[in-house]
């Protein structure tokens, strides 16, 4: 039986391996010229290895102690209006740019992780992109989408 601790870490895993199969597609490349792929397929690897790690410690935890849960219920819930809001994510990138898609995925992660206040959420929001963007847009110079605000 799939108890709720292991959903994410095989969420996770399945992430990984699927990550890891298109980098292959797209090409490691050689140690001295590596290829596009080769760092979408070193983050995969290390997804499926840190997943797999916590499935076994939580396998391991959960012989220990044998507690009756149900697996459907407010956790699942969260759990696919996650993936659901990350599948909007992409979605809407290109089309509202990376500053507001953002600041709006931002913002419903954090309500749905449990910050209570609007104004917490907002300001952790507002702070998370506007670093992120500072340093992946300014510092490392990686151009993201501007979408219609052409911001």
């Amino acid at each position: 039986m799939i108890r709720k601790e292991w959903v994410v870490p095989l969420a996770l895993l399945l992430v990984g391996v699927a990550s890891s199969i298109a980098a292959l597609r797209l090409g490691l490349g050689s140690v001295h010229r590596p290829g596009v792929g080769f760092l979408p397929f070193l983050v995969g690897v290390s997804l499926s290895l840190i997943a797999l790690y916590s499935l076994i410690i939580d396998i391991a935890a959960a012989s220990k102690k044998e507690g009756k849960e149900k697996f459907f219920g407010p956790f699942l819930v969260r759990v696919v209006l996650v993936v659901c809001c990350l599948g909007l994510y992409v979605v809407l990138l290109p089309v509202a740019g990376y500053l507001l898609s953002t600041f709006l995925l931002f913002l419903f992660l954090f309500k749905t992780a449990g910050v209570r206040r609007w104004s917490s959420a907002l300001a952790a929001s507002l702070l998370t992109t506007c670093a992120s963007y500072l340093l992946f847009g300014y510092w490392l110079g990686i151009r993201f989408p501007k979408g219609f605000p052409g911001l």
